[in-house]
Order: C-alpha cells, then sequence, then structure tokens
C-alpha cells in the first residue's frame, strides 16, 4: 500500500494510484473497479411487481461513487480515477447487472482479491464505500416503494439491512470456517465492517462553501469534494500533515508498547486508542508486521515504531530515560486503581492469552493490574490499553481541544 492519502496534493495522489494498481492483476482490477456499479444497478433493479430505478436513485449512487474520491484509502481513490477515466463517471451497464447470484460471487471473489493483495485499512474502506453506494440509492427511493435490489425485502427509503453487509461475510476465510461449523443451510453473518447506514452516510463534510481558504493546511482536493475521513471537526480539510503536525504539537508524555511474536489482532486497536489518547509514540515488539484492520487508518496520523527484541526496546527506553511500566494481572502488581502512572513512561503490554513474556516481565520498573470482576482470567490488550491510556489522562492531562 502506498503512503499518500486524500490530504496530499493531487499530483502525489496521482502518482500513489499508479502504484496501487500495480499489485493487482488485469482481472482483479477489473473485477473491484465494476462491482460498485454492480451494486448501485442491483441497488435499485427492478422486477416483477416492482418499479424501476428512477433518475434520483441514480444520481444518489453515482454520488455515493464519486464519495470515494475524499476517502482516506489509496485504493478506495484508485478506483474511483479508474471509473471515472474509463466512462466519463458514467458507470457502464451489464448484461447480467442486476443477477444477486452473480453479484453475490463477484463480492466473494472481492473479497478474495483483497485479502491477498490489499492493506487491511484499504480492505475495510473498500468495502464500507461500496456499502454507501447500496445504501445511497436505497435510501433515495420514494417511501413505500419496494425495491428488489434490498436483499431483505424490506423496500422503501430505509437503507438496506444486514443482507448487504452479508456480501462481504462469505468470503473471508474466518468466516467461512464458522458457516462451516454452523452447516452449509446457515444464514451467513454480516461481514466484519459496519454498514454504512443512517446519519453514517452523512459523516464528514461536502465541498467547501464558497471561497476556500488561504491557508497551507488545507488540502485542495478536500476543499473541493469534501472529507469524510475519520477525524474530528477541527481537522476538517487539513492536509494528513498538517494534522500530524498538529498533534505533535500537543502529544502526551507517554508511550505505548506491545509484544507481537503471534501476529496478534488486539495490535490494530492499541494503535487506536494511542491516536485517541494522543500517545507519544506506539512500539511494536516482535515481529514487525501486524494486522492493521482495527487501527481504522489511525496509524497514519501516530508514530509507530518498531524493536525486533525486548532488549533492543529496554534501550531505547532506559536512553529516552522512560521508566517501562507492564500492564498485566500478576502476582505482585500494583492495583491501576490506587496508583498514579508516571507522567514520562511507556505503558507494555502482552500478547492475547501469554500476557507479558518472561524477558518483558524482567524488564519492567513497575507491573500494574486491572481490577475484574467477573469470572475470565483476563482481558485483550486492547481493552487493558483503554483502560491504562485513559487513567494516565485523567492523571495529567487537561480538557481536550475543541
Amino acid at each position: 500500500m502506498s503512503h499518500s492519502v486524500a490530504g496530499e496534493p493531487p499530483s502525489a495522489g496521482r502518482r500513489a494510484a499508479r502504484l496501487t494498481t500495480a499489485v493487482y492483476s488485469p482481472a482483479e482490477w477489473g473485477l473491484l473497479t465494476s462491482l460498485p456499479a454492480r451494486v448501485l444497478v442491483a441497488a435499485a433493479s427492478p422486477s416483477p411487481g416492482r418499479r424501476s430505478r428512477g433518475v434520483a436513485e441514480g444520481l444518489a449512487g453515482l454520488d455515493a461513487v464519486a464519495a470515494g474520491r475524499a476517502f482516506d484509502s489509496d485504493l478506495v481513490r484508485a478506483v474511483v480515477a479508474t471509473i471515472y477515466a474509463r466512462h466519463d463517471g458514467a458507470p457502464p451497464e451489464h448484461e447480467r447487472l442486476t443477477d444477486l447470484v452473480d453479484l453475490l460471487a463477484a463480492c466473494r471473489a472481492a473479497v478474495r482479491v483483497l485479502e491477498r493483495r490489499a492493506d487491511p485499512a484499504d480492505s475495510a474502506a473498500y468495502r464500507q464505500w461500496v456499502q454507501s453506494v447500496a445504501a445511497r440509492v436505497c435510501r433515495a427511493v420514494p417511501a413505500g416503494v419496494p425495491v428488489a435490489g434490498d436483499l431483505d425485502g424490506a423496500g422503501g427509503p430505509a437503507v438496506p439491512g444486514p443482507g448487504w453487509a452479508a456480501l462481504w461475510g462469505c468470503g473471508e476465510r474466518s468466516r467461512g470456517r464458522a458457516t462451516r461449523r454452523r452447516g452449509a443451510g446457515s444464514t451467513p453473518r454480516p461481514g466484519p465492517y459496519p454498514l454504512v447506514t443512517g446519519d453514517q452516510l452523512d459523516v464528514g463534510v461536502g465541498p467547501w462553501p464558497g471561497d476556500p481558504p488561504d491557508d497551507p493546511r488545507y488540502d485542495p482536493e478536500l476543499l473541493a469534494e469534501g472529507d469524510r475521513r475519520n477525524v474530528v471537526d477541527r481537522y476538517r480539510y487539513w492536509r494528513r500533515e498538517a494534522v500530524v503536525a498538529d498533534l505533535d504539537r500537543r502529544r502526551h508524555g507517554f508511550h505505548v508498547a506491545i509484544e507481537n511474536w503471534q501476529h496478534d489482532f488486539n495490535i490494530g486497536t492499541v494503535v487506536r486508542n494511542a491516536n485517541a489518547f494522543l500517545a507519544a509514540e506506539v512500539h511494536i515488539v516482535g515481529r514487525r508486521r501486524w494486522n492493521r484492520r482495527g487501527a481504522m487508518v489511525t496509524d497514519r496520523y501516530q508514530h509507530v515504531r518498531h524493536h525486533e527484541t525486548i532488549e533492543e526496546f529496554v534501550a531505547w527506553a532506559a536512553g529516552e530515560q522512560l521508566p517501562v511500566v507492564g500492564i498485566d494481572n500478576l502476582p505482585g502488581s500494583r492495583p491501576l486503581e490506587t496508583t498514579t502512572l508516571p507522567r514520562r513512561c511507556v505503558l507494555l503490554f502482552g500478547q492475547e492469552g501469554p500476557g507479558l513474556s518472561a524477558p518483558a516481565r524482567e524488564a519492567c520498573d513497575q507491573l500494574i493490574s486491572i481490577a475484574q470482576y467477573g469470572s475470565t482470567r483476563s482481558i485483550n490488550a486492547g481493552v487493558a490499553s483503554g483502560i491504562a491510556m485513559h487513567a494516565w489522562v485523567r492523571a495529567h492531562a487537561g480538557p481536550p481541544p475543541d
């Protein structure tokens, strides 16, 4: 995945699109670029006893396709650029566009392509964008009018229900295993990404009204197309570099570290929490690769550093004069509820299951536990990190900026 985003100049975005498309075969890229149009038509296609799609629904779908240009995803923006380059913005008709069986097969194929080729954050963004196309079309249908494309048969102006989300659920390896365990006749569960519904369709802001501001922090593309990124309102229309620079000016004095010996799926959540609580930096100890799905693109605004070994990480912390505070429910740990975390420190978390490794425990200057009242032995690192970071901000940080 390339590292340019919607907040970069248009020229950089075009370079990113070429890098994004290079990893896909022509057939794979054709699938990803044709799927939004197929979903658009299927969402409002006629069937016996049901009305044909109208101008309002078609325009709503086209607006949703165009909205992909403002997504914080190289993949989505590259797909939109390809669609517009090929068809002048008008999705092509296809002889079997309204065949839902074919559409389901295409979605499964797209899931497999995304699993093999795409960064998890780009994969999540693509799925959310395509679902938003269907949702926009269904919401544009006049009240009380049934829509053949609504897989759940609800019809009317309501956005699609779980049926549209299920388009993505049946293609993933893990979900396929779950389906086999439940039985061949089971209904696939919705995919892991939230269906874009209701107010979520209007998340963010549209194009800047009036004359654009003369401020280098603002991105010309976002001003022209709107900003649908997952950022707080004060950063709307800002370039990514400007957002990061402003965050760097205010970052807190704590760091977060997590061991990664088994490719832990909690790391993305830890990174997202670190962004929310404005940690100085996140440190991945062990394997360099980690699953970015849970980070939901927040890693682009958060400094992330890698350490091959615990020894390397400890040497870095010593050089920065940062005490290492291990968070784990171990004998001798001090309760977080009655402990004030140091203003400058590194909060260290272990793997799901085993917790902190033996070398990590030995490296800690303090061990802190989180009180639990139920039957489970532990909580995962993603949850624990959020609790610990919130304890730090309660002790040392003022109110967040407006």
